[in-house]
């Protein structure tokens, strides 16, 4: 409930509520839901469907059609790993050898002081 600047209550979710079929002020032809319409107020596409046409098209356009990642299926099966298991071993041993690299000088600067 809102106050107007006379004091009167006024219920806002009411006031939509009663308006969503209303045509909404603009160039988009839409009423206040969002829902396309005709010049005579009918309804000819519902927004819930032209919001999913728009993410089933952004979907097409950024991965030729195929979700990366769907809520029954999780991951993709077919995905392949970046780096072979030898690079993996590799890229493990670089790793090591430059922490313990950065904590011998972190240690030795330490010492000086």
């Amino acid at each position: 409930m809102q106050r107007s600047a006379m004091g009167k209550a006024v219920d806002m979710s009411a006031i939509v509520t009663q308006n969503e079929k209303v045509r909404a002020v603009g160039n988009m032809g839409v009423n206040a839901r969002g829902d396309v319409i005709d010049s005579y107020g009918r309804v000819v596409q519902q927004n819930t469907k032209r919001v999913k046409d728009s993410y089933d098209n952004t979907l097409d356009e950024s991965n030729n059609g195929e979700p990366v990642m769907s809520i029954q299926s999780g991951l993709k099966e077919d995905v392949q790993p970046i780096f072979s298991p030898e690079e993996e071993k590799f890229l493990e041993d670089i790793d090591d050898d430059f922490i313990k690299s950065e904590v011998e000088e972190v240690e030795t600067k330490g010492k000086k002081k």
